[in-house]
């Protein structure tokens, strides 16, 4: 298992801060997460020199994604009447009624929650989470299911569709428990980045890696998955707080 260290590099005459992780990969990568935190992935036997020489080849790039993560500054999540939020990429208003059974659905453009108390904060975040949970449950494992003929014979058999918050991927796939697990918030992306990931782990069935045969794989299902993971990475999620979440 990879444990991760804390070092700085200077940029442009801008220290920053960043992650280190070595692990058994081919190629360094670079990531800037959410507030501003820079997490980079080393091959095993990276020397520090050559790192310093990556990272100043790509300061230009760290600095300014740096900067647009910390002016990301994310407002405590809060549902409210006349809210909107993107479900299946499309934006969806919120209405908040009042009714002894709680439940919630999606209808012309509407994402109607009824609660005995709709000015119940925290049962109102609930309901959502529910609703997000089970519908984002129901509609990826329709979209897999719709997919899945394409992959034949390899998976032969349809996987096990589990889906739950992540916090930092969209998807994993394990074949030897023929299990693929997706993202809840998949169901805030446009239907076209959904079954890229879902074309992205079933891929994995034949390739268990990310090297050059896998993304060979991959583009005879989606032809611009590099398009594709950039427009995924680019699309607001809105910050649903899960105190759960893995």
């Amino acid at each position: 298992m990879s444990a991760c260290t804390r070092s700085t590099v200077i940029l442009n005459g801008t220290e920053i801060p960043y992650e280190l992780e070595r692990k058994a990969v081919k190629r360094i990568t670079l990531r800037v997460r959410r507030g501003g935190m820079l997490h980079v992935t080393v091959p095993l036997h990276t020397t520090a020199a050559y790192l310093e020489k990556v990272l100043q080849g790509k300061a230009v790039w760290i600095i300014e994604n740096r900067q647009k993560m910390l002016e990301r500054v994310e407002k405590p999540f809060s549902l409210q009447q006349g809210d909107t939020l993107p479900l299946y990429g499309i934006s969806h208003t919120v209405v908040l009624l009042s009714g002894e059974k709680p439940g919630a659905v999606c209808r012309n453009g509407q994402l109607i929650l009824t609660l005995p108390d709709p000015a119940d904060e925290e049962a109102r975040l609930a309901l959502l989470h529910r609703f997000v949970l089970e519908e984002a449950t129901r509609y990826l494992t329709e979209r897999a299911r719709l997919l899945h003929p394409l992959f034949l014979p390899i998976p032969e058999a349809f996987p096990r569709i589990t889906v739950r918050w992540m916090s930092s991927r969209w998807g994993s796939c394990t074949p030897s428990r023929r299990h693929i697990s997706l993202n809840a918030k998949l169901l805030f992306v446009p239907p076209v980045l959904a079954d890229y990931v879902i074309c992205h782990e079933f891929c994995h069935y034949r390739h268990l890696d990310h090297s050059a045969a896998f993304y060979r794989h991959l583009s005879a299902f989606v032809t611009d998955h590099v398009a594709a993971r950039k427009a995924l990475r680019e699309t607001p999620i809105p910050p649903i707080f899960q105190k759960n979440t893995p």
